[in-house]
């Protein structure tokens, strides 16, 4: 037997798993979207985004992150997704500053990473913490607490709600808040975007992340079936803006979510998990500045 939509959302919204107006596959997931540092600078940077975006790709680990934000599942109220904050603005949600298409699928197109976060009411739970941390002022100077031999300081420094931040701070503050079991290694302080990449993108966290999908997979079966999974799938990569408009929402939900496990599947390489990583944040990118906006 297949459930509707609402059918499934009212079950699952009854054992305290789910917001009924979110997509029921992805009630469980948040994601952190990740911006890997480009060789050539956007030519619409100023020198001194582009001086600074050199030393943050310098002074960090690989993969070279330059910016780290939230990305909130994509839900049937057309809710909000993206929670940022960016170099001389304060904190907020992605509309509040504009431009949204030409950040996302302009210059920096080709250079998103996805990385999912998987407990319980993940989406809701750090939904609602993001509304605590809007207007919170950026912070440049953070950025060298964020590096050694600084960063053994970074816990002096405050973790509450606009307590000042650059994204890597921002982003980890609100996880530690609205998703206290993940149990970040450190202060939010202490994060670069690289290193709060990499924590969250470890095989330890992609094995326990995985399981835990799978099992809520399990537990209720999709209402959409796999050739139109995959049509979907297929449309929020490469199809035009008029084609994302005409998906149903239920089939938009399921390709993000098949890409989410996919993401997550023992044994890829590093190309193939960059390769997958990336087509996830396309279709949540292309879902929430097409479809969702």
């Amino acid at each position: 037997m297949k459930l509707s939509s609402n059918e499934l959302s009212a079950i699952l919204s009854s054992r305290g798993e789910t917001d009924p107006t979110e997509g029921p596959a992805l009630c469980s997931v948040a994601y952190v979207l990740a911006l890997e540092g480009a060789a050539t600078p956007d030519p619409q940077w100023t020198f001194w985004e582009t001086a600074l975006d050199a030393v943050v790709q310098g002074a960090q680990p690989p993969p070279s992150i330059t910016h780290i934000e939230l990305c909130l599942a994509p839900n049937a109220r057309h809710d909000e997704m993206h929670f940022a904050t960016y170099i001389g603005k304060k904190s907020g949600w992605g509309s509040s500053f504009g431009g949204q298409r030409s950040f996302y699928l302009g210059y920096n197109s080709s250079s998103w990473r996805a990385v999912p976060l998987v407990t319980r009411n993940a989406s809701t739970r750090l939904r609602h913490e993001c509304a605590n941390h809007v207007g919170t002022p950026y912070s440049l100077a953070k950025y060298m607490f964020a590096l050694p031999p600084f960063r053994a300081l970074a816990f002096l420094f405050s973790d509450s709600a606009q307590a000042p931040a650059h994204c890597a701070n921002l982003s980890a503050r609100c996880i530690n808040t609205a998703v206290p079991e993940l149990k970040l290694s450190h202060s939010s302080n202490w994060y670069g975007p690289s290193t709060l990449f990499l924590e969250l993108d470890s095989e330890s966290r992609r094995a326990a992340f995985h399981a835990d999908l799978s099992a809520r997979d399990c537990r209720v079966r999709s209402i959409v079936d796999a050739e139109s999974e995959a049509r979907a799938i297929d449309c929020l990569l490469r199809g035009s803006d008029d084609a994302i408009l005409a998906l149903a929402p239920d089939a938009c939900f399921s390709a993000i979510h098949r890409l989410t496990i996919r993401s997550l599947n023992a044994g890829l390489d590093d190309v193939a998990k960059r390769i997958v990583q990336k087509q996830l944040a396309t279709t949540l990118i292309r879902y929430s500045v097409v479809k969702n906006s």
